[in-house]
């Protein structure tokens, strides 16, 4: 579903009934709404409101000790920030496992679990 005016105001709702519930307020709190779509509707309602494109931030606030942020980013936006953070990790973690090092590790550290596997599995 792409991503406009009815899908930013159900997420609207949403931050409105939790700035209002008494509950909420009594914690120092913060809540980041999403709106996730497959793209911008051409209605531009959502597109206008982006104060950063990078991130999909359209709105942050700070309301009676919560703070929340709403966020509209297409699928394609989120597995790419997603794939960033997996190589920063691995690049910097020196993470270099492969499926067979990643069986093996569970061969042997879950046993009972895995005992129905072959050994060329």
């Amino acid at each position: 579903e792409h991503i406009g005016q009815k899908q930013y105001r159900q997420v609207e709702d949403y931050q409105v009934a939790i700035v209002n519930e008494p509950r909420f307020r009594t914690s120092k709190s913060h809540w980041d709404f999403w709106i996730i779509g497959d793209d911008y509707a051409n209605d531009n309602f959502v597109t206008t409101k982006i104060k950063d494109r990078a991130s999909g931030l359209v709105e942050s606030n700070h309301v009676d000790g919560i703070s929340y942020s709403i966020k509209a980013v297409t699928w394609a936006m989120l597995f790419a920030q997603a794939k960033h953070r997996l190589e920063f990790l691995k690049k910097h973690l020196n993470i270099n496992a492969s499926k067979e090092d990643s069986l093996q590790f569970l061969k042997k550290k879950y046993t009972e679990y895995t005992s129905f596997l072959e050994e060329s599995d």
